[in-house]
């Protein structure tokens, strides 16, 4: 018999109960983005998004035409790319790799939705019921832009909470990235371009999807240790 042997690790069931709500929370948010997407083609649904998109568009004007313009194109795929690719090559060079390719992983959201908007299939909104600043091709459910900012922002969002020392700045900078996403989205409803169910879709399963990366990237095998300074 070894006397040396060392006693069995404990399981640590605070971790794993964290682990376990995480997934269900996840599992929710995709039934609840499901759900939506059976009834986007409804008139009832329909009825609501006309409503949201005329309140918010009830006072148009140029300067926030330009504002609305402005948050659109910082959630477009072009835009987006270059957020990704300039902070992984900075990830990389700090010596965080794996954080660096779950950063270039968020953009996988792009043809994620492409893919979900093909099966869908659900209509643009059209000049004749909406205030249309300009014409996009395309199908509608769920808004691409909306989808893949919370998915590649809010993973930036994620690590400054948990990289940055500063309570000051992790807050400033979080908060700042969680405001960019939520105006990116009714950006894209003012606009003309989409519904606001598309955008509600939009969210639910962009945060299903950054809970997951979230999840993978915080597990214990590979995991990096947070650093104060980390860009």
């Amino acid at each position: 018999m070894d006397l040396l042997q060392q006693p069995p690790e404990r399981p640590n069931w605070r971790q794993y109960a964290r682990q376990r709500g995480a997934m269900a929370a996840i599992v929710v948010l995709f039934i609840l983005f499901a759900a939506l997407a059976m009834a986007a083609r409804t008139p009832g649904l329909l009825t609501v998004d006309e409503h949201v998109t005329h309140e918010l568009q009830e006072h148009p004007s140029g300067p926030l035409d330009y504002v609305a313009f402005l948050f659109t194109t910082m959630g477009n795929a072009i835009t987006m790319s270059l957020v990704c690719g300039v902070t992984a090559l900075k990830l990389a060079r700090s010596g965080q790799r794996r954080t660096a390719l779950f950063v270039m992983a968020t953009l996988l959201g792009l043809p994620l939705n492409m893919l979900l908007k093909v099966i869908i299939h659900r209509p643009r909104p059209t000049p004749e019921l909406v205030r249309a600043l300009f014409v996009e091709p395309g199908d509608s459910f769920p808004s691409g832009h909306a989808m893949a900012s919370i998915i590649v922002y809010g993973f930036l969002a994620y690590l400054a909470w948990s990289h940055i020392a500063d309570h000051a700045k992790r807050l400033r900078v979080t908060l700042s990235l969680a405001v960019l996403i939520f105006a990116i989205g009714c950006s894209r409803i003012y606009v003309g371009v989409h519904w606001f169910s598309d955008v509600a879709g939009a969210w639910l399963f962009g945060l299903g999807c950054l809970s997951a990366l979230a999840q993978l990237h915080s597990g214990r095998s590979g995991q990096e240790p947070a650093r104060p300074n980390a860009p």
